[in-house]
């Protein structure tokens, strides 16, 4: 399972969430993003993200996520 945001600081989540999926196509990856970067979401699940999440992230919200990981 991977956590990543939408925007970091020498690759962004997109990007890299398209690499890991190239490497292993049954990686879980998981979005994290503030308000305002649904196209961006949207982006990343149409490259294989698996889920996403908005910051900031509840306990409860991290426990479904995982739940549904490894179902």
């Amino acid at each position: 399972i991977t956590f990543l945001d939408i925007v970091m600081p020498v690759k962004d989540g997109i990007t890299a969430v398209k690499e890991i999926c190239q490497y292993d196509n049954n990686a879980y990856v998981i979005m994290v993003s503030s308000v305002g970067t649904q196209a961006h979401l949207k982006e990343a699940i149409k490259s294989g993200a698996s889920d996403f999440m908005q910051k900031p992230a509840s306990l409860d919200q991290l426990k479904q996520i995982i739940t549904n990981a490894v179902k």
